[in-house]
């Protein structure tokens, strides 16, 4: 399977966060020090994983719900 690229916005916060556990994790000579790209991988399997077994809930927000009653 090939690799799709996706691109999305986050807050400065979440950045911060991400290359702080990036330059951990995946340690790096370029300008944020940290291979973003590994981390993220990370950071998306462990959610999905943690979303499966049930160790993590996101609720749904009343926006959600809206949106989903109409479809």
């Amino acid at each position: 399977m090939a690799n799709k690229l996706l691109n999305f916005r986050c807050p400065p916060e979440l950045l911060e966060a991400i290359d702080a556990l990036g330059v951990q994790r995946y340690p790096s000579d370029n300008d944020n020090g940290c291979d973003r790209t590994k981390t993220l991988l990370d950071i998306i399997e462990a959610g999905i994983e943690a979303l499966n077994d049930g160790t993590v809930d996101i609720p749904i927000s009343k926006t959600e719900r809206k949106t989903d009653s109409k479809t």
